[in-house]
């Protein structure tokens, strides 16, 4: 039976507290992580790269020994600054 993913919930951007906070997320013994928003309202996003997710979405990687470092930018998204490996954004 295949094993789902470890899920890590973001908190909502638009939380006073929150905007400009910074997480830092590396797996070295993972191998299927997902990193979502935990969105009160719709329109809260997550920015990697070019690739911005849907709304209340997630990335996601299947490879070990990845990482991120995101940002509260604004209200509404969480931006990476840098990563390495493989990641997909829905």
């Amino acid at each position: 039976m295949p094993r789902s993913a470890t899920v890590f919930i973001l908190p909502d951007p638009s939380v006073v507290d929150v905007l400009g906070n910074r997480k830092h997320f590396y797996f070295f013994d993972y191998d299927d992580v997902k990193i979502k928003i935990r969105a009160k309202e719709a329109g809260d996003y997550i920015k990697l790269g070019g690739s911005l997710s849907s709304s209340g979405g997630y990335i996601q990687s299947t490879t070990n020994g990845v990482g991120v470092h995101l940002i509260a930018m604004n209200d509404t998204t969480w931006g990476a600054v840098s990563h390495n490996g493989s990641w997909t954004v829905a």
